[in-house]
């Protein structure tokens, strides 16, 4: 709606731009006849000029968003073979097979979410578009994408836009292949610094992790006055998936499990978060962590 009005706008901006431009040129044909120069020199030229200024600039603006709309994807590679979504953009078809979206059930999704981890070999195999609109073409809206085949361990093709996606007949086992989480190496992060893995934990260490932090936050600390912070992080062995988790946060002595919402106290400034302490055995190995497996 917001895009048709602007459309709108522009074609009235034109429109009024160029009645006025042909209108005052007339009015200084006559006038400059009737040898009335004062009134064309400060009337008509003026009139003339507010007219060019609303033809030029929806013109511009028109011109500039068609240009960059041609630019699309920053690395686009055209391959030659172009498909569309399927309603929803949640699938496609692809040499007469149908792909559908990989979604993963690894955690309370308040807590734990996933995504791809850009790490696993990949290469541009096609091209995907969405259907457009009369105005999406008139403005030259550039929906095409590459469409990338990732390099993985579930013995299955997987393809890669904004999302991952495998073919429908396959996409249960491939789901249940990343939902498993053996097929993951774990550690803590600290700060969430994804380079800085020097702190493995094994997968049971990691399940146990989990389960707190799906239990209710059942006290509150500043932020600001914690020590120390690690982010529970996995990666899939094929490097496919990420899984990011809350932080674990040191408060005085003891380490607590973080929500994943802070709230802002306006009386002092301080920024408050929910937390549950974690067990004594996690926090001795959290306190025995330094160049070691915890």
């Amino acid at each position: 709606m917001q895009v048709l009005a602007f459309v709108i706008f522009l074609f009235i901006a034109f429109t009024a731009g160029i009645v006025i431009v042909i209108r005052s040129f007339f009015l200084l044909v006559k006038e400059y006849k009737e040898k009335k120069l004062d009134r064309v020199l400060k009337k008509g030229v003026a009139t003339i000029l507010i007219g060019i200024i609303l033809t030029l600039l929806p013109t511009a603006s028109f011109l500039l968003i068609r240009y960059s709309n041609s630019i699309g994807e920053r690395n686009y590679v055209d391959t030659g073979t172009l498909i569309v979504w399927d309603p929803g953009q949640t699938s496609f078809h692809y040499k007469g097979e149908k792909y559908e979206e990989i979604n993963l059930n690894l955690g309370n999704k308040d807590t734990v979410y996933w995504k791809e981890s850009f790490q696993a070999d990949r290469k541009i195999i096609f091209n995907i578009m969405s259907e457009i609109s009369l105005i999406d073409r008139i403005f030259n809206v550039n929906e095409k994408e590459n469409v990338y085949l990732v390099t993985n361990s579930t013995g299955f093709p997987i393809y890669s836009s904004y999302n991952l996606f495998t073919s429908e007949k396959h996409r249960l086992k491939v789901e249940a292949y990343y939902n498993d989480l053996n097929h993951y190496d774990f550690w803590l992060l600290p700060d969430g610094d994804e380079n800085n893995r020097n702190i493995s934990i094994n997968r049971s260490e990691y399940g146990q992790l989990l389960t707190i932090a799906n239990r209710k936050k059942t006290k509150k600390i500043n932020l600001k006055n914690s020590s120390e912070s690690f982010e529970l992080y996995s990666i899939s062995k094929d490097k496919v998936i990420e899984i990011s988790g809350p932080c674990l946060i040191k408060y005085g002595d003891k380490w607590y499990m973080e929500g994943m919402t802070t709230d802002f106290d306006d009386d002092d400034l301080d920024l408050l978060t929910s937390v549950i302490e974690l067990p004594n055995h996690i926090t001795e190995k959290l306190n025995k962590r330094h160049g070691k497996t915890i």
